[in-house]
C-alpha cells in the first residue's frame, strides 16, 4: 500500500508542478520542493500537517491506509535543493492542496474437503484436499488544487476492466472575463444536447478547450484513439432439409410421466425430487443408500444420487412431464417424490420408482413415447411443414395434434404415433 501511495503521489506531483510552473506569475521550481517535502513526510510521518493513518482488521482481512489533506506551506530555504541565501523565491498559493484516500483489501479463503464413507466416517481411499484463494483489491483517489483555478484528479480502481482502471484529469477554470474559460486534459466527457439532427455523448481521452470573446463562444476537442474502429457484416445461412422419422424413433429414456395418478395434477411448484441409481459400484462414495418402492409391491435397494432441477432435469408441473438433461442408460433406476395440487406428499414416505432397468412394467406406464427430435435446431417457423402418413402412404396429419419447439427441434405429438401400425412421420 505504501508503494502504491508513493506512485500516486509521484504522478500527481508531476501534474501539479507542470501546470503551476506554466503560469506566468509562478517562477519557483516547485517540483524539487514537492518531492523533498512529500517523500520525506510520507516516509518519516513526522510532519504534523500530513496525516497518515493505518488500520488493520484481521477479522475481515482488510488493510486500509489513508493519506488525508495536505496543505502546501510556506517552505523554508532548507527545503529547496538548489536554493541560495540571497535568492528570492515565490511560494505557491496557500490555496494549493492535495487529498489522497483509498483502500487496500486482501481477502483470504481457505477450504479443506474431507470425504466420508457410507458409514459416515472418513474414508481412507481419498486423501483430504485443501485450497487457498487470495484476492486483492486496490482503490485510490487523489484530488489536488493549485491556486484557485487549477484542479487535478487521479482515480485508480483495479476492480474495473483494464481499460477503465486508471482515470486522470487536469482542469483549468478561468474567470468570467477571461478569454480562456476552461481547459481540460486527460479523461474528458464530450456531449451535445440532443436535437433533431445531432446527438452525441461519449467519454474521451484528450484535450477540451472552451473560449469566450464577448458573445462569441468557441469549443475545441482533441482526443486520442484507444481502439481501432471496425465493422463486420454477418449474413445468416439456412439450409432446407427433408427427413422421414419412423413412429418408433422417439427420444428414448428422456421423457417420463412424473405423477402416479392424473388427479394429482397440477403438481406443487418446486416439490418434485428426483434420485437416480446408475448401478455402478465404483462411484458410490457420495451416494445415498436407500430402499425405494415400486409397482405391485415391488422394491429396490441401491445407491442413489440426487438430481438438481434446472441442471439435471426440468419439470412441467402443469402436465407432470419429467425431462431429463441426459440420456438414461438401460439399467438405470429412477425414483421420485412430489406434492400434489393439494400439498399431499406421494409417496407418503421415501421415494417411488419410475424406471427400474428395462422392466416393461415401468416402461409402459411411465416412459413417454411421443417426443421426437427433428434432426435440426433453430428451425424457421414459416418454412416448416409436417405431414404424417400411414403405411399405405395415406396422409393422416389431421388426425393428430402436435406442437413443435422450433428452437431445440423437438416435435411433441399429443397421443404419440404408435397407434399407427408401422406408421411413419415424414418431414419436408
Amino acid at each position: 500500500m505504501l508503494k502504491s501511495g508513493l506512485m500516486v503521489l509521484s504522478l500527481l506531483a508531476v501534474i501539479l508542478i507542470l501546470v503551476t510552473t506554466a503560469e506566468a506569475t509562478e517562477s519557483t521550481d516547485l517540483w524539487e520542493k514537492a518531492e523533498a517535502r512529500l517523500y520525506s513526510d510520507f516516509s518519516s510521518q513526522i510532519n504534523p500537517e500530513l496525516s497518515l493513518s493505518s488500520q488493520n482488521d484481521y477479522g475481515t482481512k482488510v488493510s486500509s491506509i489513508s493519506l488525508h489533506y495536505y496543505q502546501f506551506p510556506q517552505a523554508s530555504p532548507s527545503l529547496t535543493a538548489s536554493s541560495a541565501p540571497d535568492t528570492a523565491t515565490e511560494q505557491p498559493s496557500s490555496q494549493s492542496s492535495l487529498t489522497i484516500f483509498g483502500r487496500k483489501v486482501i481477502g483470504v479463503k481457505y477450504k479443506q474437503t474431507h470425504y466420508l464413507g457410507s458409514a459416515g466416517t472418513e474414508t481412507e481411499s481419498r486423501e483430504p484436499t485443501s485450497e487457498i484463494d487470495i484476492e486483492q483489491q486496490l482503490q485510490v483517489r487523489v484530488i489536488g488544487q493549485v491556486g484557485r483555478k487549477i484542479f487535478a484528479n487521479v482515480d485508480y480502481d483495479d476492480t474495473l476492466p483494464e481499460s477503465e482502471q486508471q482515470k486522470i484529469s487536469l482542469k483549468y477554470l478561468g474567470d468570467e472575463d477571461e478569454l480562456i474559460q476552461e481547459v481540460a486534459i486527460g479523461d474528458i466527457h464530450l456531449d451535445w444536447r440532443d436535437s433533431e439532427f445531432l446527438s452525441y455523448n461519449r467519454s474521451l481521452f484528450g484535450v477540451k478547450v472552451k473560449a469566450k470573446l464577448g458573445k462569441f463562444n468557441l469549443s475545441g476537442v482533441g482526443s486520442m484513439t484507444r481502439g481501432t474502429p471496425e465493422s463486420k457484416t454477418f449474413i445468416g445461412k439456412s439450409a432446407s432439409k427433408k427427413r422421414e422419422i419412423l413412429d418408433t424413433s422417439y427420444l428414448r429414456r428422456r421423457y417420463y410421466r412424473s405423477y402416479f395418478d392424473s388427479s394429482h395434477l397440477p403438481l406443487t411448484l418446486g416439490s418434485v425430487e428426483v434420485y437416480i441409481d446408475d448401478q455402478k459400484g465404483t462411484n458410490n462414495e457420495d451416494s445415498l443408500e436407500m430402499t425405494v418402492v415400486g409397482e405391485a409391491g415391488d422394491s429396490y435397494t441401491g445407491y442413489f444420487d440426487k438430481q438438481y432441477p434446472g441442471e439435471d432435469f426440468f419439470i412441467n408441473y402443469e402436465k407432470g412431464v419429467l425431462n431429463l438433461s441426459r440420456l438414461m442408460e438401460e439399467d438405470y433406476v429412477i425414483a421420485i417424490s412430489y406434492l400434489d395440487k393439494d400439498g399431499t406428499r406421494y409417496p407418503q414416505a421415501g421415494y417411488r420408482m419410475l424406471k427400474k432397468g428395462e422392466e416393461e412394467l415401468y416402461i409402459d406406464k411411465y416412459e413417454l413415447k411421443n417426443y421426437y427430435y427433428l434432426g435440426s435446431q433453430k428451425i424457421q417457423r414459416d418454412n416448416f411443414l409436417l405431414k404424417i402418413f400411414d403405411l399405405s402412404n395415406n396422409e393422416v396429419t389431421s388426425n393428430y395434434q402436435f406442437s413443435v419447439d422450433y428452437e431445440f427441434g423437438i416435435l411433441t405429438c399429443a397421443h404419440g404415433l404408435t397407434s399407427i401400425p408401422d406408421g411413419k412421420a415424414r418431414l419436408s
